[in-house]
């Protein structure tokens, strides 16, 4: 594992959202301090810690194998957007979610995306049937996208706001995202 600043600071953000999933009332100020000093250090990995939530919060069994990390077949996504100006010549901008991995997942991708622009989380529950026609190794999520900004210095502000693939699948919470269910 690579640990840098970037990833720390982010790991933070992200375990700020999930200790309480983990914990419940059990969470005290000195196991509180540890984790971070773990995180910190590399050594307490958040996407194993939001794989344990997803299955307290739903009921089910974390079953971590080849193609899925829960009994019923999904699978766990720890994202951070990327927003960068695409086409310099159009000023075309985006904020996008890329997750990676998805070629031997065969049910719902449960995805946790941290909206690095607007400084927030994103959830998602992404059925099998949605993304299986896909022949590659990722898909992306459209967050934002701007055409004619040409100012480099200066990006464009970021509303959240863009009709795009995979968004009909965003929903309210991480209770949502981490219980959903598709026939």
């Amino acid at each position: 594992m690579a640990t840098t600043l970037n990833n720390v600071d982010e790991d933070l953000l992200f375990y700020e959202e999930l200790k309480h999933y983990v914990y419940g009332k059990r969470l005290t100020d000195k196991i509180d301090n540890h984790n971070r000093w773990e995180i910190k250090k590399g050594i307490k990995q958040i996407e194993t810690m939001f794989e344990y939530a997803i299955a307290k919060t739903a009921g089910i069994k974390h079953t971590p194998i080849v193609g899925m990390d829960f009994a019923d077949g999904s699978d766990a996504k720890k994202v951070t957007s990327s927003f960068r100006n695409n086409n310099i010549k159009k000023g075309s901008w985006k904020n996008t979610y890329t997750i990676h991995g998805i070629r031997n997942k065969k049910g719902i991708l449960r995805v946790m995306g941290y909206n690095r622009v607007l400084a927030s989380f994103d959830y998602f529950a992404i059925p099998y049937d949605a993304y299986s026609h896909l022949k590659g190794e990722s898909l992306e999520i459209m967050m934002d996208s701007f055409s004619g900004h040409f100012d480099r210095d200066t990006p464009p502000v970021p509303r959240g706001i863009v009709k795009g693939k995979f968004l009909e699948f965003k929903v309210d919470s991480f209770e949502e995202m981490a219980k959903a269910k598709f026939n």
